[in-house]
């Protein structure tokens, strides 16, 4: 029965030594556990704080391309605008162009007709002084003709 007693406390002993070393197995796999929870946490974190970064800078870009867009589709109104502007003012001098040349054929129109009055006027003249040298050539001898008498 000693013996019996002796092998059953060997036993226990066995046992609660191996219950030790399990139990020391157990804490270590339980620091290591929380150490890699605490590298875990501390990497999450810096993703979380990473990610939030990265939202921040996409918020940005995103309102600087709203931004830029906004300048593009003035830019174009402000073309589309220089441009009506640019056609209405060539309009407006090619309009004007014609008018002058209108201006132009009417002053040409009138030119000619005084031309062609200056040159009746000039005939007229040449004819009444043909008339009146004829006249006065008449009366010359009329003078002459008298005086012999």
């Amino acid at each position: 029965s000693a013996a019996r007693e002796a092998a059953e406390k060997e036993v226990a002993r066995k046992e609660a030594e191996e219950l030790r070393a399990s139990c020391e197995r157990l804490r270590n796999q339980l620091s290591s556990a929380q150490a890699e929870l605490a590298t875990v946490r501390s990497t999450s974190s810096s993703a979380q704080a990473e990610a939030a970064r990265a939202a921040a800078e996409a918020a940005q870009h995103a309102h600087r391309i709203t931004q830029l867009q906004s300048e593009v589709e003035s830019l174009k109104r402000e073309a589309a605008t220089g441009r009506s502007e640019a056609q209405a003012r060539t309009s407006a001098a090619e309009q004007e162009v014609l008018r002058i040349k209108a201006e132009i054929a009417t002053a040409n129109s009138e030119r000619h007709r005084l031309e062609a009055e200056l040159g009746r006027l000039q005939r007229e003249h040449t004819t009444a002084l043909a008339a009146k040298d004829s006249a006065l050539a008449a009366a010359q001898a009329e003078v002459a003709a008298a005086a012999h008498q």
